[in-house]
């Protein structure tokens, strides 16, 4: 009911296909910065497609079906309306229930840490995405944004040498992710480290290809905003301005 089909004659050209499901390119056009990921979202029925999950549910689709990027964007709006219980206390709500009820898996973990750091409960968002960790498993991708979300709220709480660290962590597993550079970056900003150019420039790459959450601005303009100001305080202005 969120979702907005940029161009749905290109999803009706799609319709009718067999042994093939398709991917949509969702761009979250109220998250700041804009998120974008992939999502399983056209297949045909009687392939045994199964949602799974009590909360982002995600569907499941048989080795027997051919997955293919659709080229389809869809924007996703996520609007809050007035008289419903707020996103972020939902989700928080449902997946409490549900590592209550025994769902202790890496997936549920990883997503219950996301809503507590949406409803800025830095400590708790903190302890779960390290819960999260010593569970182990989970998809590569999934656990590099884990990473990042736990030098997020550190860098949030005020804990920034432990912020450092995490992010130092999910580099060494995967160095090609500009956000985990730039979480690097901010924070020798918020301690004034002479470090803190040098990570926005190991920022400026290609974004790697990735299902999850990609953050754009994080390959673009983010870094030179951040070497931007870093030469305006040294009262470098040519540099600035170049």
């Amino acid at each position: 009911a969120d979702d907005v089909v940029e161009y749905p004659e290109c999803v009706r050209a799609l319709v009718g296909a067999t042994g093939v499901c398709y991917d949509f390119q969702i761009v979250d056009n109220l998250k700041k910065p804009k998120e974008q990921f992939t999502h399983l979202r056209l297949w045909p029925v009687g392939y045994g497609v199964e949602f799974q999950g009590a909360c982002h549910e995600i569907p499941i689709a048989p080795e027997r079906l051919k997955r293919i990027a659709s080229g389809v964007r869809i924007l996703h709006r996520g609007d809050q309306h007035e008289s419903v219980e707020p996103s972020t206390s939902r989700n928080l709500r449902i997946l409490k229930r549900v590592v209550e009820n025994g769902d202790n898996g890496s997936r549920t973990l990883f997503y219950l840490a996301n809503s507590y750091r949406d409803c800025r409960d830095w400590p708790n968002a903190v302890a779960t995405y390290r819960k999260y960790f010593d569970v182990g498993g989970g998809w590569h991708d999934e656990r590099i944004f884990a990473w990042l979300y736990l030098a997020r709220s550190l860098r949030f709480d005020g804990k920034f040498s432990e912020a450092s660290t995490a992010a130092l962590r999910g580099l060494s597993e995967d160095s090609r992710f500009s956000e985990l550079w730039m979480e690097l970056c901010y924070t020798a900003s918020n301690t004034q480290s002479p470090d803190m150019p040098h990570f926005a420039r190991l920022a400026l790459r290609e974004v790697p290809e990735t299902r999850l959450f990609t953050e754009l601005n994080k390959y673009t303009d983010q870094p030179w905003r951040m070497l931007a100001v870093w030469h305006e305080n040294r009262g470098e202005l040519n540099e600035a301005r170049e």
